[in-house]
């Protein structure tokens, strides 16, 4: 991500900031390391953990979301992203474009340069931007915990048969 950052400030989008929010960990290192290596101290932020009152003002702030995943579970934060507003520019890998439908623009992650190319689309044009963001509003409204909770629980019933009623 901090190389397809710097990729895409080399593009002419050098007035762009890359916030990265997580736990410090071993890997939060070696992205500061790297954002160091870029010569980007100035231009990566290194929020650490956020809770939900922070990442909301984070994600109100933002003019796009970037999720290179290698591996997702299912989709989460690029849902979250979509549900405050965000046009999303995710990886194409595991679940994701499945989850994300065509709510998302795509990129390869093991590749920097089709990650800067993701962004740099998205940051211009405006109008990829917006309506990204309609379908992922549309997108992520259909996802609810209490949509999930209960068809997580129909799914138990039915596995355990009639002694479960």
């Amino acid at each position: 991500m901090v190389e397809a950052f710097d990729l895409f400030r080399r593009r002419g989008f050098d007035a762009y900031h890359l916030v990265l929010v997580g736990a410090k960990d071993y890997f939060y290192d070696r992205l500061q390391l790297e954002s160091r290596r870029h010569k980007l101290a100035e231009n990566v932020v290194f929020f650490g953990q956020a809770d939900d009152r922070e990442l909301a003002a984070l994600y109100d702030s933002a003019e796009f979301y970037v999720f290179p995943s290698l591996c997702e579970g299912f989709g989460l934060p690029p849902l979250e992203a979509m549900c405050r507003g965000l046009a999303v520019a995710s990886s194409d890998a595991s679940c994701l474009p499945e989850i994300l439908g065509d709510a998302a623009h795509y990129f390869d992650a093991s590749d920097s340069g089709r990650i800067a190319e993701a962004m740099a689309r998205l940051a211009g044009d405006q109008e990829l931007r917006r309506s990204l963001a309609a379908k992922g509003r549309t997108l992520s409204a259909r996802y609810d915990w209490k949509s999930c909770a209960l068809t997580t629980l129909d799914v138990y019933r039915r596995a355990a048969g009639p002694a479960a009623k």
